[in-house]
């Protein structure tokens, strides 16, 4: 029993496989990301063109990664299209717009923080209240 179904497991495998092959894209951003791995050909980074070209503008990217593909010079054609892309939106980005990423502490400032000493603050003990309801106030007879 286990020999005749040994054909039908390898096929369906098989089939799998092929599948697995295939692309399958379902925005836009997606596809844009794929064109410029392929144009710079570095398929390892196809991921991070698939991000960039959702959060920036994926279609300038790709016109500038055509332009970078055509350029014979270009020995490694990724680091350079980041550089010239870094390059390109380091000016245009408004200083006053939020960062995605908050910046980690220096290394200086880190040091500051440990090793100055922390101030206890003394918490007021509250007043407790007397059997007749009135706070430490006396008897009078």
């Amino acid at each position: 029993m286990k020999d005749e179904l040994k054909p039908q497991f390898n096929a369906y495998l098989d089939r799998l496989r092929e599948r697995g092959k295939e692309s399958h894209i379902h925005s836009r951003h997606q596809m844009i990301g794929l064109m410029i791995a392929d144009t710079l050909e570095d398929q390892k980074h196809k991921a991070l063109y698939i991000k960039m070209a959702r959060d920036e503008n994926g279609e300038k990217m790709l016109y500038l990664a055509k332009s970078i593909a055509e350029n014979s010079s270009v020995v490694n054609k990724g680091a350079y299209f980041m550089r010239v892309w870094q390059l390109e939106n380091a000016f245009s980005r408004p200083s006053s717009s939020p960062r995605r990423v908050s910046p980690k502490p220096s290394r200086a400032k880190k040091e500051r923080r440990e090793s100055s000493p922390k101030k206890s603050v003394k918490k007021k003990k509250p007043t407790k209240k007397k059997k007749n309801g009135t706070r430490n106030s006396k008897k009078s007879e």
